[in-house]
């Protein structure tokens, strides 16, 4: 099924293109993943650009500490992923990557909206350390910021951090 901004809802595909669902751990973070609520976020760049970004928004401890796991290259061809704090950190967080076979790049966003650190991760890490002052973490397939303008400086409107119904 094709949402109203042309991208494919990752619920849609087959879970055996993009996980491991062979093991009943497997299955659980897969429904885990799937039960992350979809969301818009507005990226503004310094010439005042925006990009609108379909997202999954972790926003519950236990879908932050789920994260990714589980989740093939498939699905992260198709997804942002918005780990979202209920305010902002001041002491090194760190973020789950077990089983994520891709290479990721991940936007550190601190309380204002402003993209503060770029951080990436190679497809074998199990866990990435963040030690900027951070209220979101945004996750991509390495390579997916630069189309979209997301960089160093970038920044979002906080408020208007929304999560839809596909």
């Amino acid at each position: 099924m094709v949402g109203s901004l042309g991208f494919r809802s990752p619920r849609h595909y087959h879970w055996s293109l993009y996980s491991r669902p062979e093991t009943s751990e497997g299955k659980r973070h897969l429904r885990s993943f799937a039960r992350v609520p979809t969301g818009l976020v507005q990226f503004i760049q310094e010439d005042g650009n925006r990009a609108l970004l379909p997202v999954r928004i972790a926003d519950t401890p236990q879908a932050r500490a789920d994260g990714l796991k589980n989740v093939g290259p498939v699905v992260l061809n198709n997804v942002f992923f918005l780990y979202a704090q209920t305010r902002e950190t001041t002491t090194t967080s760190s973020y789950n990557l077990v089983d994520v076979r891709a290479n990721l790049e991940f936007a550190v966003i601190n309380a204002e909206g402003e993209v503060v650190a770029i951080h990436t991760a190679p497809s074998d890490s199990t866990r990435l350390s963040v030690p900027e002052n951070h209220r979101w973490v945004l996750a991509a397939k390495a390579g997916s910021f630069a189309p979209y303008g997301i960089e160093v400086g970038s920044r979002i409107d906080p408020e208007a951090i929304q999560k839809i119904n596909l």
